[in-house]
């Protein structure tokens, strides 16, 4: 019961329109709403519009997600500003910290990629994996040969099939 006499009296500053849909900091713009009624604000907007920076913001202020997992989800969606969020969070050596975690996880991924045996009518057999393919010839996306290899949705892609 603490818990929620302790909500009430913490007072959070909401964009009505929030600024990922065109919103300002103006002071016409912003309303002071418990953490509850923040919450359920941006379920309502979450609801209305489909937008993933409210359905974040909705399960950050119910408590229903990891702290950390929302930062990179958001940062991921701001782009560049991201990179505040991160700077915030890291100091100096952000971008140190992200190169290197990016790096890291790239290398596990190309090393437990899959190698198929690909054909095409004009460049012939390739066997490797769908980046090294994507490397040798341009215009092709690593994405879509995957799917080719799996057979998901595609039976093709730009001529590439796999045997």
């Amino acid at each position: 019961m603490r818990f929620w006499s302790l909500s009430y009296k913490m007072i959070h500053k909401h964009h009505i329109i929030p600024k990922h849909l065109g919103g300002t900091n103006d002071s016409k713009n912003i309303a002071l709403l418990t953490p509850l009624e923040h919450a359920e604000a941006h379920w309502i907007l979450w609801c209305t519009y489909r937008k993933k920076e409210d359905w974040l913001a909705a399960i950050g202020l119910e408590g229903w997600a990891i702290k950390s997992k929302l930062i990179i989800e958001l940062s991921k969606l701001a782009g560049k500003q991201g990179d505040k969020v991160l700077r915030a969070l890291h100091g100096e050596n952000y971008k140190h910290l992200k190169s290197k975690a990016g790096k890291a996880t790239g290398k596990v991924q190309y090393n437990n990629a899959p190698v198929y045996t690909w054909t095409h009518p004009i460049h012939g057999v390739f066997t490797g994996k769908a980046v090294d393919l994507c490397r040798k010839y341009e215009g092709y996306c690593a994405s879509h040969l995957n799917d080719v290899a799996n057979n998901k949705k595609r039976k093709q892609h730009k001529g590439w099939r796999k045997i």
